[in-house]
């Protein structure tokens, strides 16, 4: 399926979101084949940074959203290994605030597209030739001016461009948005990996919730007509486009299940163009290349286990030389899965339970903000209990899903429209945050199945899939068995890092669910991902769940077969003591109390992960290596060790910045 592109680390740009014009044009400069050219999307920030977030504050939200985004591009600029130049395009003061590299001297500001030429031909980047487009067609000139060697220039008089030539390999489809330049990383990556590109209309805000609907009605209440639009949907946007002329198809969507209405032509991935695609990208390619664990974590109630797809996956992954840590009845609790899922180092997880909807209670809540003016908020809310090890004290996870706002939809163009000042959202969010005691403004009903809550059932109660890092701060692949999740849950282990997951649309039947996983994963070791995806698809196309699965990911990614048991468990003991110290380092170097305690609980989950599965060999492996790669450091040389992506203590900012932890 082609080869993986490099990663252009020469000049990497960090472009306003909003900004599709500028990264278009910036993007055009840079078309070497075979090379991407990271393309970073920072949100729309208005207000600068602080050094201290408090949740008590006017615009803290705006202060966590930007704090999040330079700690994440800046880990992924660690790990590409640096830049030459940096691009800051069309960003403000507040956005800049957040990024360090604004005040050095390898940056280059550009303000609109008028200062592109001058600028990057300062540095060197040149191109004499152009090609001109409408901004109507702005993706399409973007492929076409990199195909061709071309810079892009946008001229609202140009004429229509020529259709872009089908040549052989993949297909890339991207919804094309004017507002959202991540279409724009999508047709960089089109270019990169040498495919074809088509370019679509894109789903409308609250399109994508409807789709979900759609498919629930047509599963639950055999509504076969809510398929039908769904297809309709599908069918608009690609319906004239012969798949079978090629490999595979990567779609960038931000919910539309075009898999669905292929069935099965042809392999095919999706990305999210809501979470980070930027950064989902630069995961695929940067940890393709990188050392892997060699190691699984398998979650399974009880009665999925014995005799299923978990039992048979724990015995597979081990003759394949994996190390498995399984999570299995009693074992699969909450606090379980919250700790293995986010801190153990694996490169798969499996989860095999039940998915979808949950039971909560529809709230309605009135509160007024600083100016006195009254509000209606109304919300359902999920809730979930972990009982906490040694203390005689549960945990409460809540989950809030906004439903209406002053008897306005939820992000609705309606809602929009009314220009409610930011403020007052604020002040909602921190009415929300207390207790509400016997407040008499709050009225609460029970509510069954509340659409897309999509929790994982866990033996003591449920988990809500609020991750935030996995895999030790890793890129692992994901594999949720559970019914409906392909989207809600699905997108908290998207933004969380994972660089491959595979979900399902509908409750799919245990059967189904068994065969679609056994010939997953009796495939992915000899393939790619996606080629052993297009197995398991195809060993349930006879079924009532042909289509069921989605795959969020690439084409090229794979999963590789370890070659020594031994090797893959001190590869897990060894990250396992690295990110025990940095845990403890982050404790130390943190100012606050919430972030001391939050860090000493991992460290203190860590150090009972290592004394419960690992003993004194361990520690004299350990040992060993350290000395070895400490004589290799006095002799200064590197030892091979480390080489492969994971850097000794002393230089373990590629893992885990310190501006990612105090950021934190």
């Amino acid at each position: 399926m082609g080869t993986i592109p490099k990663i252009d680390n020469g000049i990497v740009c960090i472009v306003d979101r909003g900004n599709v014009r500028l990264a278009a044009v910036i993007s055009s400069y840079f078309s070497n084949p075979q090379r991407y050219f990271p393309l970073f999307l920072f949100p729309d920030i208005r207000v600068a940074a602080v050094d201290v977030v408090d949740t008590t504050q006017d615009h803290f939200i705006s202060h966590i959203v930007g704090n999040e985004a330079h700690v994440l591009i800046n880990n992924a600029l660690h790990r590409i290994g640096g830049y030459s130049y940096i691009i800051l395009a069309g960003l403000s003061n507040a956005q800049k605030s957040y990024i360090l590299a604004s005040k050095s001297s390898h940056a280059i500001e550009i303000t609109d597209i008028s200062e592109v030429q001058g600028k990057l031909s300062a540095v060197g980047i040149t191109k004499r030739d152009e090609l001109s487009c409408r901004s109507t067609e702005i993706l399409k000139g973007l492929f076409l001016a990199q195909s061709s060697g071309k810079r892009l220039v946008i001229d609202e008089g140009a004429g229509k461009l020529p259709e872009i030539t089908k040549g052989s390999g993949g297909i890339v489809v991207v919804e094309q948005k004017d507002d959202d330049a991540s279409c724009v990383v999508a047709v960089n990556y089109a270019f990169a990996v040498g495919s074809n590109l088509e370019v679509v209309k894109p789903l409308a805000k609250q399109e994508t919730r409807s789709v979900q609907n759609f498919i629930r009605k047509w599963k639950e209440e055999g509504l076969h007509n809510q398929l039908r639009k769904v297809l309709n949907k599908i069918d608009q946007r690609v319906g004239h486009i012969r798949f079978v002329d090629f490999e595979y198809a990567t779609f960038f969507t931000d919910g539309l299940p075009y898999a669905l209405g292929l069935e099965n032509q042809i392999p095919c991935s999706h990305v999210n163009c809501s979470l980070r695609p930027d950064l989902f990208v630069l995961n695929c390619l940067i940890f393709e290349n990188t050392e892997r664990f060699n190691s699984a974590a398998v979650f399974s109630l009880e009665e999925y286990f014995t005799g299923g797809e978990s039992e048979w996956l724990v015995e597979f992954l081990r003759r394949n030389n994996y190390y498995v840590r399984s999570l299995v009845g009693r074992e699969a609790t909450v606090r379980n899965l919250d700790f293995h899922a986010a801190h153990f180092p694996y490169d798969v997880l499996h989860i095999s339970s039940h998915g979808g909807e949950v039971d909560g209670y529809a709230v309605e809540r009135e509160f007024s903000d600083r100016r006195g003016k009254k509000h209606i908020v109304e919300y359902d809310e999920v809730l979930g209990f972990s009982p906490v090890p040694g203390q005689d004290i549960v945990e409460v996870h809540r989950k809030t899903i906004f439903r209406t706002f002053d008897g306005f939809i939820w992000m609705s163009p309606e809602l929009k429209e009314q220009n409610i000042p930011q403020y007052v959202f604020e002040d909602m969010l921190k009415v929300l945050g207390q207790k509400e005691g016997k407040d008499t403004s709050v009225k609460r009903e029970a509510k069954d199945k509340i659409p897309t809550s999509c929790a994982i059932r866990c033996s003591d109660s449920i988990h809500q899939g609020l991750f935030r890092t996995l895999a030790s701060h890793s890129s692992p692949f994901v594999f949720n068995n559970t019914c409906w999740s392909w989207y809600e849950v699905a997108a908290f282990f998207l933004f969380g890092g994972a660089r491959g997951y595979i979900g399902t649309l509908w409750a799919i039947r245990n059967g189904a669910a068994v065969a679609g996983a056994r010939a997953f994963y009796e495939n992915v070791f000899g393939q790619t991902i996606l080629g052993a995806f297009h197995k398991a698809t195809e060993a349930i196309k006879s079924s009532s769940d042909r289509g069921v699965y989605i795959f969020w990911g690439l084409h090229f990614s794979t999963l590789s077969a370890a070659l020594n048991p031994e090797e893959s468990r001190h590869r897990v003991f060894r990250e396992l003591v690295r990110s025990l110290f940095s845990w403890i380092e982050h404790a130390k170097e943190s100012t606050s109390n919430e972030v001391k305690r939050n860090s000493i609980e991992i460290v203190e989950s860590i150090r009972e992960e290592l004394v419960r599965n690992f003993g004194p060999l361990d520690m004299e492996k350990l040992n060993a290596e350290i000395d070895t790669n400490m004589r290799n450091v006095l002799d200064g040389t590197r030892s091979s060790a480390f080489d492969a992506g994971r850097k000794p203590d002393s230089q373990r900012s590629i893992d885990h910045p310190v501006e990612f932890r105090k950021s934190k």
